[in-house]
């Protein structure tokens, strides 16, 4: 089966006269059948295989012209320096390579019509784009995959081409130029949505993580959201570089031997006081001596075991905090937050969890005996797995339960 769906897909948005806004489409191909595309991070298929490439040493094709007011050279330089910061990753061992430029401009049509030879194993029966970034310079490939007009405001997608499985067979990413003006300071904006749209390539999904920083009166800690979060704050002020949120998502799909004996670990599962796991909660772990740095977020059962379970891997030596939180419902659809925010009726929105912290033996899902501030520290160390950290969401107000129930 095949995710071929360009209307639900993760979209890189531009609010005319605000800025860029919403970061990232991601639209999925898995073998024959059409389905809607589900964010994660990393993303996965409808049955909950994660993603990925066979191979860690990849290469990757650029266009030739312009995109938009930028020469072919500098559009293809923030490229090229996009895959390098995804390819100089401590600990993974996902590496891409600059290999050629297209010998010839695609078409919509024909960069179409390579996908769909890709999906039926005859892609020598089509032009090569594979692995390829293409310079929409004038929106026209915008608008025959989003409708008409939506090159003024999308600014450009990432097509994961992959069987139902999980292996990724080819990526393709388009880049509006429509829309660029050449103002002062668009090129770093640019630069964090190409660098952003690599990870959908690549086979990554958003992340929530500091949230509440992309909407609160300071710009400048905008600076510790992951590269991966699914808008791109209003005030102005971007992301410079990948996260550790970023880096460990890929390094933990890719990893090296240093990154399983150096680092450490800690999963556990999320609950409802009645014992039911929870799919969709945000889950995150926090250095509590490195708040801003090393942090770290996933969704509960985003491999769909219906097991409410997390797993944070590559955590540096030190202690930690951990919470849930609910997704935002304004990450639904293209901006989605994990496989279970597609839309209102997804499992991350029905009964959502609320904020709390982990709290060790007095989880009980009572908001009276469980108070959600109260935390208990996790110590980490290298090499080390932590087990068993489990939460249960907090929905009683009244009453201690003896947990789990069932």
């Amino acid at each position: 089966m095949v995710f071929f769906d360009f209307r639900t897909s993760f979209s890189c948005i531009s609010s005319v006269g605000v800025r860029i806004f919403l970061l990232g489409i991601a639209i999925i191909l898995v073998a024959l059948t059409i389905i809607p595309v589900r964010a994660g991070n990393p993303f996965v298929t409808p049955s909950g295989a994660v993603y990925f490439w066979p191979s860690c040493e990849n290469m990757y094709q650029i266009d030739t012209g312009t995109l938009g007011p930028y020469s072919e050279k500098i559009a293809q330089e923030l490229v090229i320096r996009a895959f390098t910061e995804w390819s100089t990753i401590r600990y993974s061992k996902m590496t891409w390579t600059f290999g050629n430029t297209l010998t010839s401009k695609p078409s919509p049509e024909a960069l179409l019509h390579y996908m769909q030879k890709l999906l039926d194993s005859r892609p020598e029966q089509a032009e090569n784009y594979h692995n390829a970034v293409i310079f929409d310079t004038d929106g026209s490939f915008i608008d025959f995959y989003q409708g008409e007009g939506a090159s003024n405001y999308v600014l450009g997608f990432s097509t994961p081409i992959c069987m139902n499985t999980g292996e990724i067979l080819g990526s393709v990413a388009v880049i509006n130029g429509k829309i660029l003006t050449g103002e002062s300071g668009e090129i770093q904006e640019l630069y964090v949505t190409i660098l952003h749209e690599i990870g959908h390539f690549i086979g990554l999904g958003h992340s929530q993580l500091y949230h509440e920083f992309a909407f609160d009166d300071d710009p400048y800690n905008n600076l510790f959201l992951p590269v991966m979060f699914p808008i791109a704050p209003t005030d102005g002020v971007n992301p410079m570089s990948l996260s550790q949120d970023d880096k460990v998502t890929l390094a933990s799909l890719y990893s090296t031997e240093e990154f399983r004996t150096r680092l450490g670990t800690i999963s556990g599962s999320v609950f409802r006081p009645y014992g039911a796991p929870v799919q969709g909660a945000n889950v995150v772990a926090v250095n509590v001596k490195d708040p801003y740095v090393n942090a770290f977020s996933v969704v509960s059962d985003l491999e769909k075991m219906n097991t409410g379970e997390f797993t944070f891997s590559g955590l540096p030596k030190g202690t930690y905090e951990l919470f849930i939180e609910p997704i935002l419902p304004d990450f639904v659809g293209v901006s989605s937050v994990g496989p279970f925010s597609l839309d209102a009726n997804s499992p991350s929105f029905i009964n959502p969890v609320e904020k709390e912290y982990y709290n060790g033996e007095r989880e009980s899902g009572s908001r009276i005996s469980d108070h959600a501030e109260d935390r208990e520290l996790i110590t980490v160390e290298e090499g080390m797995t932590v087990t068993g950290i489990d939460l249960i969401s907090n929905e009683e107000n009244t009453g201690v339960h003896e947990w789990p129930l069932f």
